[in-house]
């Protein structure tokens, strides 16, 4: 049986303590402050058996407080000649960071990666990968968007409302999130070409997220897009008209924010930080937030730090053992999951959500684990989810193992040294007892004859 809590927290204490001397830094909680927990795996009073990380334990939380349920999620990829460039990381693990190259790309040259699976439009690509995965596909489509732009899209004048065909979307809004990583997959395919048409990629996302109420799968939806560029805007005008292409990316903003959509940018790399202006107003005209990214390589892992809803914390433990969950992931769009250790019997498990402002809920539970016991049926996506991080677990603890394993090794390795050491020293000393008791055995005789001494 799935329960959800959530609790309703006035926050009277908070103001009181604000008054009588408390740290008026402190959130106050309005009284409109609500946040859903929900444990959705394992069900409460469930028999599980577990696994070498833990047992399996996974839910959402979510702030209520004019925040909805379901989400409409916008992944705008930067595919112009730039992000060719190398991003200084092994993005595709295959061990060799790419270098910078000089090549050919169509007619020009440009600086190029030696590993094209570590370029920065590989490093968008594996953000954007991130941060789908987690993300509850009951409750938050996706579509993927690209733009880019060519000298010949460039304009003297015109309205910057035009239909910007320099963009396109590759995957339409979707609670198929296979379809996502399959677009995604495409784009990688494809070669970096072109300039930076920003408010194409603004507009072109802004229309598949503002579709009629009547018509819309996912009603009531917050709608949110993840914007990547490693440049500033040269289009609709031209790089010679950087006043004109900057104002072209707050205009398409503003009609983004009009249909209240919330743009989460990042500015990725050194060209991009240099005039990052567009970058940040469309963050901030929209209600989202801006992220600087100096190395490329670094996107992935900051990727880790978004999030859709005004959730602050979201932690797991076991009230029997005092373990925390180990690893723990929460999604961007509030969902999470987790391993947590557990006895063998009864354990009481406890789950905490809370907000920016202060609101709060916990959910207890209670769990026997039984290593003779088949667990409950887990949904598919938990399926997924689960075995993702089971591999991440696992290769932690190999990680573990082989630190103890070197340092042990480099104790053995010291003990051998020593012992070899040691060895040495004795041998060393055997020869100069050796070399010694010749001349020693001289000397004792031509004393004895010095002497007059009689061996007998």
């Amino acid at each position: 049986m799935r329960r959800t809590i959530a609790v309703l927290l006035i926050g009277l204490a908070s103001v009181a303590a604000a008054r009588d001397g408390g740290d008026p830094h402190d959130p106050v909680v309005r009284p409109d402050d609500r946040v859903e927990l929900e444990v959705e795996y394992p069900p409460d009073g469930a028999v599980v058996n577990g696994s070498a990380c833990g047992v399996f334990v996974a839910g959402h939380a979510l702030s209520l407080s004019g925040e909805s349920a379901r989400l409409d999620v916008v992944i705008v990829l930067d595919t112009s000649l730039s992000t060719i460039d190398t991003s200084g990381a092994d993005i595709n693990g295959n061990g060799i960071v790419g270098r910078p190259l000089v090549g050919q790309v169509g007619p020009i040259f440009d600086e190029q990666s030696s590993d094209p699976g570590d370029s920065v439009l590989a490093a968008e690509i594996a953000a954007a990968r991130l941060l789908l995965r987690g993300l509850d596909p009951r409750r938050t489509r996706l579509a993927v968007v690209t733009f880019s732009g060519e000298a010949s899209d460039a304009r003297a004048g015109g309205s910057a409302g035009d239909p910007p065909e320099p963009a396109s979307t590759i995957q339409p809004l979707t609670f198929d999130h296979a379809l996502i990583d399959l677009a995604l997959s495409g784009v990688l395919g494809q070669e970096p070409s072109g300039s930076t048409h920003m408010a194409a990629g603004v507009d072109q996302a802004t229309r598949e997220l503002v579709a009629p109420a009547e018509t819309s799968t996912n009603p009531g939806s917050q709608k949110v897009v993840v914007f990547f560029t490693d440049g500033q805007p040269t289009l609709p005008y031209g790089p010679a008209f950087e006043r004109e292409n900057v104002l072209a990316v707050l205009d398409a903003a503003e009609r983004a924010a009009q249909a209240d959509v919330r743009i989460h940018s990042f500015a990725i790399g050194s060209d991009a930080l240099e005039g990052p202006v567009a970058v940040v107003e469309m963050a901030a005209r929209t209600g989202g937030s801006f992220t600087p990214v100096p190395r490329a390589g670094a996107l992935v892992e900051l990727m880790r730090d978004v999030h859709f809803t005004s959730l602050s914390d979201v932690a797991l433990r076991s009230v029997t053992t005092g373990a925390e969950a180990q690893p723990f992931r929460l999604a961007a769009d509030g969902s999470w999951i987790g391993f947590l250790r557990m006895e063998p019997g009864r354990n009481r498990v406890e789950a905490t959500a809370r907000t920016e402002s202060g609101a709060a809920a916990l959910r207890s539970l209670d769990v026997r684990l039984d290593p003779d016991m088949p667990e409950p049926a887990l949904l598919p996506m938990f399926v997924v989810q689960r075995n993702e991080l089971l591999e991440v677990c696992l290769a932690v603890e190999r990680r573990v193992r082989m630190s103890l394993e070197k340092k042990r090794l480099d104790l053995v390795g010291k003990e051998l040294r020593f012992e070899i050491e040691e060895a040495r020293t004795a041998r060393e000393l055997r020869l100069e007892i050796e070399r010694a008791r010749l001349p020693a055995r001289e000397r004792a005789e031509a004393q004895r004859k010095m002497l007059k001494l009689e061996i007998d």
